[in-house]
């Protein structure tokens, strides 16, 4: 499976400390959001996210955009924060499945890393019990850093928890911190927050190893998403089109100042990829 996410906006309601999005890139507007879902099916991606910023602030419908990445065959990720939640996010048929952030095993420890304004572990619990009511299908992101690297066990147990509580849970996903984007690159963030390769890898391991057969949902090692073998990034900066991977179709959009409607499919052979754990 090859996922495509765009970007659809640099505004955010929090201001993590980790944060590797930048603030520069251009807001899409509704119609250039809808020329992207086309060109991703034309390019073969199966699925989509839609993301930020954060993409609950995007002034586009978003459930039109995602209605027409289901028209053409995709699964419709949204990757949000959860704080300007929507009721209709809960059973919404455009949209497949709910991303949501979970950092800290406890309040205190989420929102230190969460910086928000007001507590916001609290907010993703409300979310993820919306989701379990509803039955949509959710996946949970976790930034691994320094300050929390020993709560995985306690979120692992707190995840399991949910799901049989009644959660659909897809997938959770670990991140490695890396000292990028409007928090993670501030000065002395990577001293406090950053881990090593193999020392991320030694803490994950061992979460990943309790699968086992009988758990329905997944758990992905993510070292460092802008090497990822199966995800790619899009978006739009100084009225010209950006992306980040390792699928043939970037090499179609990079410097595109627009995406015809009726986009040409740059399908090639995909280069070699060298064995990795984003996967």
């Amino acid at each position: 499976m090859r996922i495509a996410t765009v970007f659809l906006l640099p505004k955010c309601d929090l201001a993590c400390r980790f944060c590797g999005s930048d603030l520069g890139f251009n807001a899409l507007d509704e119609s250039e959001a809808l020329r992207w879902v086309g060109f991703a099916a034309s390019n073969g991606y199966s699925s989509v996210v839609l993301g930020g910023g954060e993409p609950l602030l995007w002034p586009g419908d978003l459930q039109r955009v995602g209605a027409r990445a289901k028209e053409l065959g995709m699964v419709v990720q949204l990757n949000t924060n959860g704080v300007a939640w929507r009721k209709e996010l809960e059973t919404t048929d455009a949209i497949d499945r709910i991303i949501l952030p979970l950092d800290g095993a406890t309040a205190e420890s989420h929102d230190y890393l969460r910086k928000p304004r007001g507590g916001h572990r609290a907010v993703v619990e409300d979310r993820l019990d919306r989701l379990s009511k509803s039955g949509k299908q959710a996946t949970v992101g976790s930034v691994i850093c320094r300050p929390n690297m020993a709560e995985l066990p306690l979120l692992a147990a707190e995840l399991q928890g949910r799901v049989d509580r009644g959660l659909n849970l897809h997938a959770w996903h670990l991140y490695r911190f890396i000292p990028i984007g409007r928090g993670g690159a501030v000065d002395g963030r990577n001293d406090e927050f950053g881990l090593e390769a193999d020392e991320f890898r030694r803490h994950c391991e061992p979460i990943q190893a309790q699968q086992g057969t009988a758990r329905t949902w997944k758990i992905f090692r993510r070292p460092d998403m802008t090497q990822s073998r199966d995800v790619d990034f899009f978006w739009k900066d100084k009225g010209v089109w950006h992306a980040s991977g390792r699928g043939a179709a970037i090499k179609g959009i990079i410097g595109a100042s627009s995406l015809d409607a009726e986009y040409i499919p740059v399908h090639s052979e995909l280069e070699p990829l060298s064995p990795s754990e984003n996967v």
